[in-house]
């Protein structure tokens, strides 16, 4: 799988395209495939795994690009293991010209506040798998606005909890909602204008 996608870029699918046309569709369809038993926990872990490596061999063919002096920090929230999404967001703030730093699954609150001033993010990328971590997310992020060093990081949320209820982004108090990594860029600049 990983050559033939490689072979396809090669033979002129953008980067852009082999992550939207072919990665997200694959994963989405992994994930339809175990919701419903079609797919085993081992199965999906391999995929994953596949899929890494495959985002990793795309990002080494990503051609230069200008540098905008923006940094994104991207992160699951704590009990969040589903990272994945967020990864591919990450590849595309990065080939915008951000600098991208990446935490992954499961940051906790106080962790992911540090990691915000340390690496000086003007943005965080937080994805929201699960309905129940949307009350996480909205403690997470009313204790970055109660903070000094934190309180001017734009929040831009994303992933599954939100698809049923695009609303509930006032609810956690984000600043903006993306629905794929190609938007979330978008919004990523509008946001720091």
């Amino acid at each position: 799988a990983i050559d033939q996608v490689l072979a396809a870029v090669d033979d002129g699918l953008s980067l852009r395209a082999a992550y939207t046309d072919v990665v997200l569709p694959v994963l989405q369809e992994v994930g339809r495939g175990w919701l419903v038993g079609e797919v085993s926990i081992g199965e999906e872990h391999f995929a994953t795994a596949t899929t890494e490596a495959l985002l990793a061999r795309l990002q080494e063919r990503a051609p230069a690009r200008p540098q905008k002096n923006l940094v994104v920090v991207g992160a699951a929230l704590e009990n969040n293991d589903h990272d994945i999404g967020l990864r591919i967001v990450m590849d595309f703030f990065d080939m915008d010209g951000w600098r991208p730093v990446f935490l992954g699954a499961g940051m906790p609150t106080a962790d992911l506040a540090q990691a915000l001033i340390d690496f000086e993010a003007n943005l965080l990328a937080l994805t929201v798998t699960l309905a129940p971590q949307l009350e996480t997310a909205k403690q997470l992020i009313a204790f970055l606005r109660h903070h000094e060093e934190t309180k001017s990081i734009k929040v831009l949320v994303g992933g599954s909890a939100f698809r049923s209820s695009p609303e509930l982004l006032k609810e956690v108090g984000a600043d903006a909602l993306a629905e794929d990594p190609e938007q979330a860029v978008k919004i990523g600049n509008q946001l720091l204008r």
